[in-house]
């Protein structure tokens, strides 16, 4: 029995004790997840607090920082403002040297006066617009560009109209310009320079100053067509006259008086270039009058004899 007693008492002593130790270490396995969530809670609140004092503190500094780089800007465009009124009235940009250009040096100061250009005003207190509606007011002359040359110099580029034809018109010569400006308006008698007569136009009002006004379409084209073709060649400086008043059978006076039968619009580049080959070879040949013909475009052919060409004028309006 004591036996029994002892060796049972000793078996369910270390199993007691056994379930004892498991009992407790399940107890505080289970207490563990418990404890951790006990102990991380505080830390995420302190976490979600320290980030947004973070934020907080970000945006005051980027709104300083802003607020700084405004009062610089405020004060460098103060500075800079303060400068250039020191250096617009001190005198530095006062104009200390004009050149003029395109003209004859005996022109210059008319053209600077038209212009309203001195020395000693400042260079900035007048606009290139203004003074280029200054210096066009004479019909005569075109404003090519003005230059500022810091701190006080000025170059003006100015170019004299030439005229380079004339329009007979009513008894009188319009002389245009390359670009149709009505250069002056002289009487029949008056002595033209070296440069073609055009005859067979319409024309309406004229004024010095003004491009031509044109009455017909189709003969403004065939003036400038012609005209054109004749500079870009270099045959201009062998015209004398040019006859538009029927264009399907348009006319030239060349030197010595030869007829030039121009024909048509067409080719009329191939046609000038004739005129450039035939006329200074017809003219060192010791020919006078005759008739080149030209108005196939693709020949040219010579006859001593004048081919009869209208030559009548027709009338305009003014």
């Amino acid at each position: 029995m004591n036996n029994r007693q002892d060796g049972t008492d000793n078996v369910v002593s270390m199993d007691n004790l056994r379930r004892s130790r498991r009992r407790r270490n399940r107890h505080n396995v289970s207490q563990v997840p418990e404890a951790t969530v006990r102990e991380r809670a505080p830390r995420t609140a302190r976490g979600s607090l320290a980030s947004a004092s973070a934020a907080v503190r970000s945006g005051q500094d980027k709104r300083e920082r802003s607020r700084t780089l405004m009062v610089l800007l405020a004060l460098v465009l103060v500075m800079i403002l303060l400068l250039g009124g020191i250096v617009f009235y001190s005198g530095l940009l006062d104009i200390a040297a004009i050149q003029v250009i395109g003209v004859k040096p005996e022109e210059q100061q008319a053209i600077l006066d038209r212009a309203e250009l001195k020395i000693g005003m400042n260079i900035f207190s007048f606009t290139a617009e203004g003074v280029q509606n200054r210096i066009e007011s004479d019909p005569s002359l075109i404003f090519v560009g003005l230059d500022r040359i810091l701190p006080n110099q000025v170059v003006l580029t100015v170019e004299r109209r030439k005229p380079t034809l004339s329009i007979k018109h009513l008894g009188r010569f319009l002389e245009l310009d390359q670009e149709y400006v009505i250069l002056s308006i002289a009487p029949e008698d008056h002595s033209l320079g070296d440069y073609p007569v055009v005859q067979g136009v319409t024309i309406g009002e004229t004024e010095v100053g003004k491009p031509v006004d044109f009455q017909d379409a189709l003969q403004e084209h065939a003036l400038k067509t012609v005209m054109d073709e004749l500079r870009k060649t270099g045959a201009a400086q062998y015209v004398q006259a040019v006859n538009l008043l029927n264009l399907s059978e348009i006319t030239i006076i060349a030197d010595n008086g030869i007829l030039v039968d121009v024909g048509n619009l067409n080719d009329m580049h191939v046609k000038a270039n004739w005129i450039v080959h035939m006329i200074p070879q017809l003219v060192s040949e010791g020919r006078h009058g005759g008739t080149l013909y030209v108005s196939g475009g693709r020949n040219a052919s010579y006859s001593p004899e004048v081919r009869p060409t209208e030559t009548a004028e027709p009338e305009g309006n003014e």
